[in-house]
């Protein structure tokens, strides 16, 4: 058996699925749901949190002992195509209570469409600050 064990993180987005994030997990993992603009896929991965939120109280977890991941580029708009989106991205995962977010390298075309430098800007203006 491996010592310490490797995390097991679930993700969700169904009933059942969070359920059992909720039971055992060390963490969950959404990536929101399908939407047409950002605003809409914003409220899909609000609903879903509050539901995660609920499946934990059903089986007597404490919130802030389970790490929460959003994959924010499941959204409409890449999380990397600015410093000031990432920035507004991160922010709004926060306010829902992730404890992290998960983003695509750009590349050169769709859907990750972005630059390099962007990257380099993130790290050295946003992620010193969080």
């Amino acid at each position: 058996m491996q010592l310490p064990r490797l995390p097991f993180v679930v993700a969700a987005n169904g009933p059942r699925a969070m359920k059992l994030a909720a039971r055992y997990g060390k963490g969950w993992v959404t990536t929101g749901r399908e939407a047409e603009d950002q605003e809409a896929w914003w409220r899909s991965v609000a609903e879903l949190s509050l539901r995660f939120a609920e499946a934990l109280a059903e089986q007597g977890r404490d919130p802030a002992r389970v790490e929460r991941y959003l994959q924010v580029d499941a959204a409409p708009v890449f999380s990397m195509s600015s410093v000031e989106h990432f920035r507004d991205v991160v922010g709004r995962a926060a306010e829902l209570g992730f404890t992290d977010v998960i983003t695509h390298w750009p590349r050169a075309d769709s859907p990750y469409e972005g630059k390099e430098s962007t990257v380099e800007e993130i790290a050295s203006e946003v992620l010193p600050d969080i």
